[in-house]
């Protein structure tokens, strides 16, 4: 998509794979000088990238490498509490990375938000044995400035009951702390 846009295409929420492919396509066709349109653009946003990095106060420069680091981790889930307009979120979320928004001038966090998932788990002679696990399949963005805190977590699809105990244990603690 960052690909798309870098060639003028108007990249939408309906667009599939292959639209996308068929749209850079046309650009291409359309403009025989796009070659050098596009490493123009990019060096423009890489200027744009330093600018707001260096924008960016010490502990925004650390959070960032956190994220990126994390998500390349076996591990790649963070306990984590964070702001969502008026309310406090406690949620145990999968990373994805971190990067800057470029029209925004702020750095963001991409994240999965789990669900729990019913499956199936075996056969016990006469009926199916069902049991839950997380997945984590739903992207959000969180902007780092909004995260208060988060710790990393080694969790594992089936462990449904330490991903509730843990945000439980968390909720409780930050009302004792507002006390």
């Amino acid at each position: 998509m960052d690909y798309a846009e870098l060639c003028g295409v108007n990249v939408t929420a309906k667009m599939d794979r292959q639209d996308l492919s068929d749209a850079i396509d046309a650009a291409f066709k359309a403009d025989p000088k796009l070659k050098f349109k596009i490493a123009a653009r990019r060096k423009k946003r890489e200027q744009l990238e330093d600018e707001i990095l260096k924008s960016l106060p010490p502990d925004a420069k650390k959070g960032l490498k956190k994220y990126n680091t994390g998500a390349d981790s076996e591990y790649p889930f963070y306990l984590t509490v964070y702001d969502s307009g008026r309310n406090t979120v406690v949620d145990i979320l999968q990373c994805e990375g971190a990067r800057l928004d470029l029209n925004q001038r702020i750095a963001l966090v991409d994240f999965l938000v789990p669900r729990v998932h019913d499956v199936v788990a075996g056969w016990d002679g006469k009926k199916e044995v069902r049991e839950t696990e997380l997945l984590w399949d739903e992207s959000i963005c969180i902007p780092l400035a909004a995260i208060r805190e988060t710790r990393k977590i080694k969790i594992d699809e089936w462990q449904t009951k330490k991903y509730t105990s843990q945000i439980e244990r968390k909720i409780a603690e930050l009302k004792g702390k507002r006390r």
